[in-house]
């Protein structure tokens, strides 16, 4: 327990030069992130490490393999995002704030290799997603005050806000978690949660014609799916597809058995008519799976790869009863034994990285595994451990970026 004190500790005040000796901070900081991986193919891999009761930190790989601290968040910031987009080979870090420090979400953004290129702190409140509308602008939704904020995406003036900046009415009650676009539309997507009552709620899908922002949307729509009778309570994980494509996970009691809730995997599209189309792809009754984790797609996204949980009232993060890759053209399944975590594809496109959150075949919790190739769900794929061992506790990789 004194160790862990300790190690605390000295990650609150490393970073503002106060506590710690010199000597210690150096050798504690070489553990933070995992030290060596002894696979240079990992170059570049970023993620981030810490828990909410510690300063959370950005990780990165450098050319050499080795893992290091490459950027140390506000201790204020909660549940921070990273995202990546592989054209720009841009690493995209949004710290947001909550609680008595509300404020603006801080943006900073690396370049491939994990050092840092600038920041700024007038994003909206709360942001939650980014999706690409070309090579120089980008969208972005704000949880708190349903904003729908386009920002330039170029080396001139890098995400800064750009005019025109739209909301969804007051009276909507959205707190969306995603935009989708596609040609000259954008749909909004409500997470589905009542933050008043504290209960789930329909998620819906507001769709606004961008060059009318300032009128009231074109169509609200729940999100469900008539042939299954199913509909999305709660989407509270999504994982993008492409700018007009997401997978949303519904989860309508959060976490503990609840029978004859009905958690569900939902696809989600907007087409260039300005028209959405959802169907259900999986549901499970909650008393019998009660959380459906997104851990990550192929690089050509046609797979997901998921986790089916159990959890408890006491255990939110829960057990792995399940973990496999789901067709997205035609919903087959393939059960995956040899791990079972988060997966990153690697912008090289030669291999994936998987933070292993249970004990499989091929990786034990808390490691990481190289899977070589474009095909992770292959059988075939060879799979290496890195030699990693992080003092901090992994909390996510990047989410890719998808370009229109």
């Amino acid at each position: 327990m004194m160790k862990n004190f300790f190690l605390s500790f000295c990650l609150s005040t490393f970073f503002v030069l106060t506590g710690c000796s010199a000597s210690v901070r150096a050798t504690e900081e070489a553990g933070f992130c995992g030290g060596g991986s002894q696979n240079s193919s990992v170059a570049g891999l970023s993620w981030l490490a810490g828990s909410p009761s510690q300063a959370n930190v950005l990780c990165s790989i450098d050319a050499q393999g080795y893992a290091r601290v490459a950027f140390s968040l506000d201790p204020e910031s909660r549940d921070p995002l990273l995202f990546r987009d592989n054209k720009s080979t841009v690493q995209l870090l949004v710290e947001r704030f909550s609680g008595r420090q509300a404020r603006p979400s801080r943006i900073t953004w690396f370049s491939a290799n994990g050092e840092k290129s600038g920041q700024r702190g007038d994003w909206p409140r709360n942001v939650y997603g980014i999706s690409l509308l070309g090579p120089s602008e980008a969208v972005v939704t704000g949880f708190d005050d349903a904003e729908i904020q386009l920002v330039n995406w170029q080396a001139d003036g890098f995400a800064a806000p750009a005019a025109p900046v739209a909301a969804l009415p007051q009276e909507a009650l959205a707190h969306p978690v995603q935009t989708l676009a596609a040609d000259g539309w954008f749909a909004v997507i409500d997470n589905g949660y009542d933050l008043v009552r504290y209960a789930a709620k329909e998620s819906r899908v507001f769709v606004i014609d961008k060059n009318k922002q300032r009128q009231p949307p074109a169509s609200e729509i729940v999100v469900s799916d008539p042939s299954t009778g199913g509909t999305c309570l709660n989407a509270y994980q999504s994982l993008s597809i492409s700018p007009s494509e997401i997978l949303l996970s519904c989860n309508p009691q959060y976490f503990g058995p609840a029978s004859g809730n009905r958690v569900a995997l939902f696809h989600v599209e907007l087409n260039s008519e300005g028209q959405i189309r959802s169907r259900e792809l999986a549901h499970f009754d909650g008393g019998e799976i009660q959380r459906i984790d997104l851990w990550g797609l192929d690089a050509a996204a046609e797979q997901v790869f998921v986790g089916y949980k159990k959890t408890t009232a006491e255990d939110y993060e829960g057990v792995v009863a399940k973990a496999g890759w789901m067709d997205l053209r035609f919903g087959s399944w393939k059960s995956e034994s040899r791990f079972a975590g988060p997966l990153h594809n690697l912008a090289n496109g030669n291999g994936s990285v998987v933070s292993c959150v249970s004990q499989s075949a091929s990786c034990s919790k808390g490691q990481f595994i190289f899977v070589e190739g474009k095909t992770p769900f292959s059988g075939n794929s060879a799979l290496t451990h890195l030699d990693l061992s992080p003092l901090l506790p992994f909390l996510s990789f990047a989410q890719e970026l998808k370009s229109p």
